[in-house]
């Protein structure tokens, strides 16, 4: 019940951006509509004099900067060098402590991790795999005819094949040259938009329609950034308040409390924000109800919301529950119907951590088991 705990505020970033005209990008180039993209959500800036330059060698620092923000990963600031010629003071040393911190590099057997040096075009595509945790197939068929099937490489080239994620259409990949700005631009764009999409693979009919400068105010979520650590969940039940200078005093504000019960039958919620044996925390931040579960139970999670107070509906106040893992958002999820009811029963949780979606609004009759809202089952 948020109107009782201490409020731990956290910044939400709201920013006004627009896709970047590069003068080295013109519409005919096979790059204009992933730049257009890129630099709509704000991956990408080019250089001062307003180019891109696609054709130029990426080096190993510029294109873990391009993943990471890609990804939306929250970005650790170091206070040490991570790698010994990565100097913690430079502009790229949190994107490669981020991601070593985050396993998805290693650096040289020699300790170093040379993010100068340009890297190859098989180097990326991995790299781009590692960041964005690709579901690698264990069986690949020859892809290219200078890509020989042993070699470490082909899983994830073999995953980005297969998505057509690659722009390259010859009869030749080139595994060993240098990864130009251009062509990794586009394949990450291929798999944002795929991804976006929920699309199996990419395709030239894939649009998404990018609005006019200012007409695009993206507003990001306060934990769109946030690290998990693996096997960890965090549950955000978020809705609006009402401002104290404009409701009548009369008016009784929504609070809308998160309940979860976990397979060992203990509910975490409000009055119990610490599960007995530590797997299970909530915490209120900046007036959203925030459960995380640390360390996941084998059986069956069960998440809904109650209605303390107020008399407005969940979908009237924009009620809306967010699911992150350590891959970034993996669920959201609004009420779908206009019932002035007290429960909304959201999704469950499965003992493989499938997301089961429920998203009824009703009475007790929905919940499963025994809890504080509902005592009698």
């Amino acid at each position: 019940m948020k109107k009782i705990l201490p409020l731990i505020l956290v910044l939400s970033i709201s920013t006004s951006v627009f896709a970047k005209d590069f003068s080295d990008v013109r519409e005919s180039s096979p790059y204009f509509n992933a730049t257009q993209y890129l630099s709509q959500i704000g991956v990408i800036n080019g250089y001062s004099d307003g180019t891109f330059k696609p054709y130029n060698e990426i080096n190993r620092a510029e294109l873990l900067k391009l993943l990471i923000e890609g990804a939306g990963i929250s970005i650790q600031t170091p206070s040490s060098n991570c790698f010994p010629d990565t100097p913690y003071n430079q502009w790229y040393s949190p994107y490669i402590c981020t991601a070593k911190t985050l396993g998805f590099i290693n650096g040289y057997p020699d300790g170093t991790f040379k993010p100068a040096q340009k890297i190859n075009k098989v180097e990326a595509i991995k790299m781009l795999g590692e960041v964005y945790s690709w579901q690698l197939p264990k069986t690949s068929t020859p892809l290219y005819d200078d890509t020989p099937i042993n070699q470490w490489y082909i899983p994830y080239l073999s995953y980005a094949k297969t998505k057509n994620l690659l722009p390259e259409s010859g009869a030749e990949y080139k595994p060993e040259s240098n990864m130009i700005r251009g062509s990794i631009s586009e394949t990450l764009y291929r798999y944002l938009i795929t991804k976006e999409l929920d699309e199996k693979m990419y395709s030239e009919d894939l649009k998404i329609d990018l609005p006019e400068e200012t007409d695009l105010k993206i507003s990001k979520t306060k934990f769109q950034n946030t690290v998990l650590a693996p096997g960890e969940i965090k549950i955000v039940l978020s809705w609006d308040t009402p401002d104290p200078n404009t409701e009548e005093e009369t008016e009784i504000p929504v609070d809308l409390d998160a309940h979860l019960i976990q397979p060992n039958d203990e509910e975490i919620y409000f009055a119990k924000k610490i599960s007995s044996n530590v797997d299970s925390l909530m915490e209120i931040i900046d007036g959203d109800e925030v459960i995380n579960i640390r360390n996941y139970q084998d059986g069956t999670y069960e998440y809904f919301v109650n209605n303390f107070a107020g008399e407005q509906s969940f979908t009237s106040v924009n009620a809306k529950v967010e699911i992150y893992d350590q891959n970034g958002l993996a669920g959201i999820f609004y009420p779908e119907e206009e019932w002035e009811n007290k429960l909304w029963e959201v999704f469950e949780l499965s003992e493989d951590r499938e997301i089961i979606e429920i998203n009824k609004i009703g009475n007790c009759e929905l919940i499963t088991k025994i809890t504080v809202v509902c005592p009698e089952i």
